[in-house]
This record gives C-alpha cells, structure tokens and sequence, in this order.
C-alpha cells in the first residue's frame, strides 16, 4: 500500500485505493493530478461522515524568515521544516532512512508550498523557488504580503 493513504480514513475504503491505483497506472482517461483531486478524491472526501485530525500553520508566520538572509532567523523555520518533513508527514519512525519516502510525493508537496529541494555543496536544502519558476498557485506565493 503507499505510504501516504496509510491512514485509517484512507486505507479501508478499497474503492478509492482502486481508483488511485488505476489512476497512478495510467488506466484513467489522464494521469494528470487535477483528475485524480477533482474525480476521485473529491467525492470521497465529500461524503466522508468521519472527522480527520490534521495539523496546520499560517505560512505567512514564516514570511520574514523565509525572505531574509539573516541566519539567526533560520532557528525560527526548524518547526516548519519538521512539520513538513516525510518523517512527521508519513508518521515514520525517527531513525527510518529518509530516502524512503516517495518522492512524487515529496515533490509535490514542496511544488504546492512553493518550494525546491537544491543539493548545496553535499547537504540537500530546502528553499523557496528562484523568480521565474515560481508558480503563482503555490502556497508562498498565494500569501505573499508583498504582492
């Protein structure tokens, strides 16, 4: 079963592990994730009579040090990062080999936020897209208090 349909609202309704299935196969009409949010998982979360526990922060909190180059400032996107790490994400372990999360998944979630994983040197950072590639639906740029 995938990692991230693990939870118990997700995981028990095999129609929709079907069609995610079919989907991620290329068996639907399209393989775009526009089908697969507004086709299959829409109507399911529509008539899902079952509270899902989630957790959420307003980006705009962390627009300053996201912004900035001043590293001191870095201390306060620790808990941001640790909320959207795979390990907290996927409920992993602590000690789980992070390179076994998927990464479409991953690269998605970062996409929506409006972020990119770089390689610096030989640490993989975290940061927001450079001007021109950013997307304007992403999160960051959605609340952008500049704009």
């Amino acid at each position: 079963m995938l990692p991230y349909l693990n939870g118990s609202f997700f995981h028990k309704n095999t129609q929709l592990i079907k069609q995610y299935k079919e989907w991620a196969a290329g068996q639907k009409v399209s393989s775009n994730t526009d089908l697969f949010y507004k086709e299959i998982a829409k109507p399911f979360l529509e008539n899902l009579d079952e509270e899902i526990p989630f957790t959420w922060f307003d980006i705009r909190d962390f627009d300053k040090p996201l912004r900035n180059t001043i590293k001191e400032d870095d201390n306060k996107l620790i808990a941001l990062f640790k909320v959207i790490s795979p390990t907290h994400l996927l409920k992993l372990p602590f000690a789980n080999d992070s390179n076994s999360l998927d990464k479409g998944f991953y690269a998605e979630l970062l996409h929506i936020i409006g972020l990119e994983e770089v390689k610096e040197g030989s640490k993989k950072i975290i940061r927001r897209k450079k001007e021109g590639q950013r997307n304007e639906g992403a999160l960051l740029e959605k609340y952008d208090c500049h704009s």
